[in-house]
């Protein structure tokens, strides 16, 4: 392989530097929602648990990786952070072979630099979330993909499907990317100016065999959990609750017609929500791809004329993004999920940048320079720009941020009392909390309960002999019933306080011990 000196010391720098990051700020790295419910898969899994890691919410390929790790490293978080830090950091090579097949050498390089530092990349290491895994995948199936179409190798459009059944398996929404393959590879034939349909419907074929081989398992899975065939239990509630649930529906409604009151899914309703859903994907898109470096992309994309080849390659990449910010403002649109799209997004930057630096070695003749000044600014333009974005992009890190915002953004709170918890609480006992991180830290077993009136809520507590009850204020901002939980905690008898902490406002978090009829020695209160 060409240059691969090159790019494996791209990857080295781009898992140097997310080693550095997290041994500098591991405190800021906690499990959330998602990713709580992911290692507890892959946890399964490192237990020879093969059929309870599997999900019909949580696809399996993300919760098996972390299993692998976790059969080495006996750790909750570390096991995801090294899948993320090493997933994340083949965002480097693959970023520079994304460009390699659009542009020089030179632009490949600048793309894969701005790939190791870029600030998104670097958060969604810490988030220790499905992001880089599914970002992987899917450029991969980018690369391949483009491979298959401009050879007509029907090897690359194998690929192409394995590639996309990997994404697949990570997220879900990656099989609407079939809509983009399929009908591209049926007319690659007629692009190349050749009118015979066999061979472009057997790469079809070739294309959809490769992604059935690895996707059919799991969604045969799917088919024998729900009863139906589905392509995931999380895609149907996203979808559900994105551009086209009832209660979307009914609010584009009031805004259409100004009625709040009608129920009527119009047309001008369905349209006027996608609009919106369409607005949180452009804000998405204006923090992921700030102010200077959408200048860049500006002059990547058209800084220079295009031939019939590049306009071709462009509305390949160009066709990708339309298609991935149209699918998610059809379901639910999170910056995060866009996070796919920035390998597209660099190799434009990086074009950008050279062909910034053309317009110098250009102009600086007109201005009548020095040969050695021209050639100088030449080779240093590049650096310039790129420690000139690295300044501008670094107060996006997630390390750089004020301690409100912190403390806003991080359970630190709650993880604390989850891991307190669990050095103090009895083992095997349950605890009650409305948030997963607590019991995630805790190592619990997790109580829970649909009923909304707090009185209710500890009488089902008590009823089911629940060792432990966690009130966190964290929980009152999605549920503003729970604000009356802690009164009537402190006014049962049944339940003794044993840890409050309120480090920060809004953040304040208690436990309480369950007074359960002939306790055990475990569920006696720690010490």
């Amino acid at each position: 392989m060409k240059n691969w000196k090159l790019i494996l010391g791209l990857t080295t720098v781009g898992i140097g530097l997310r080693v550095l990051y997290y041994a500098l700020f591991s405190n800021l790295v906690i499990a959330r929602s998602d990713a709580v419910e992911n290692i507890m898969l892959g946890r399964s899994f490192a237990a020879g648990d093969i059929y309870g890691s599997l999900s019909p919410y949580w696809p399996p390929l993300y919760p098996w990786l972390v299993g692998i790790v976790s059969t080495f490293i006996d750790s909750l978080t570390l096991p995801a952070v090294i899948v993320s830090i090493i997933t994340g950091s083949l965002a480097v090579p693959l970023t520079y072979w994304l460009a390699e097949q659009s542009y020089s050498k030179d632009t490949s390089l600048i793309a894969a630099i701005i790939a190791i530092f870029y600030p998104d990349l670097i958060n969604s290491v810490f988030a220790i979330g499905t992001e880089n895994p599914y970002l992987v995948c899917v450029t991969a199936a980018l690369i391949a993909g483009w491979k298959g179409l401009k050879q007509d190798a029907g090897w690359y459009c194998f690929l192409t499907g394995v590639f996309l059944a990997l994404a697949y398996l990570t997220r879900p929404e990656a099989i609407g990317y079939l809509l983009f393959f399929i009908p591209l590879m049926s007319i690659s034939r007629i692009w190349q100016g050749k009118l015979a349909a066999r061979r472009a419907i057997a790469h079809t074929v070739i294309f959809v065999l490769g992604f059935t081989l690895l996707a059919g398992p799991y969604l045969l899975y799917l088919r024998t959990e729900t009863g139906k065939w589905t392509i995931s239990a999380k895609v149907e509630r996203n979808f559900a609750s994105g551009a086209f649930s009832s209660e979307a529906l009914e609010r584009s409604q009031a805004a259409a017609d100004g009625d709040a009151g009608t129920n009527e899914q119009s047309p001008k309703a369905l349209a006027m929500n996608f609009a919106l859903n369409l607005r949180t994907a452009q804000d998405a898109l204006t923090k992921l791809v700030p102010f200077f470096a959408l200048i860049l992309v500006g002059l990547g994309l058209f800084g220079t004329s295009w031939d019939r080849e590049r306009l071709l390659r462009e509305g390949y990449l160009l066709l990708f993004c339309i298609l991935t910010i149209v699918g998610y403002a059809a379901s639910f649109v999170l910056e995060r999920y866009l996070y796919v799209l920035l390998p597209i997004f660099f190799l434009w930057i990086a074009k950008g940048i050279t062909n910034l630096r053309e317009w110098y070695g250009e102009s600086s003749r007109k201005w009548k320079l020095s040969t050695r000044l021209r050639l100088s600014g030449m080779r240093l333009l590049p650096a310039v720009v790129l420690v000139a974005l690295f300044l501008y992009l670094f107060p996006t890190n997630f390390f750089v941020r004020s301690e409100a915002s912190k403390w806003e953004a991080i359970a630190f709170s709650e993880r604390d009392a989850g891991e307190w918890l669990r050095r103090n609480g009895g083992d095997g006992s349950s605890l009650f909390s409305f948030s997963s991180v607590p019991v995630f830290y805790s190592q619990k077993k997790e109580f829970w309960t649909e009923t909304k009136d707090p009185e209710r809520i500890l009488e089902e507590i008590f009823e089911n002999r629940v060792a432990y009850v966690v009130d966190s204020a964290r929980s009152y901002k999605k549920r503003p019933y729970l604000a009356n939980l802690t009164a009537a905690l402190n006014g049962d008898p049944r339940f003794e306080l044993i840890y409050k902490r309120n480090d920060f406002p809004g953040n304040s978090i208690a436990i309480y011990m369950t007074k359960l009829p002939n306790e055990k020695a475990d569920l006696s209160a720690p010490k």
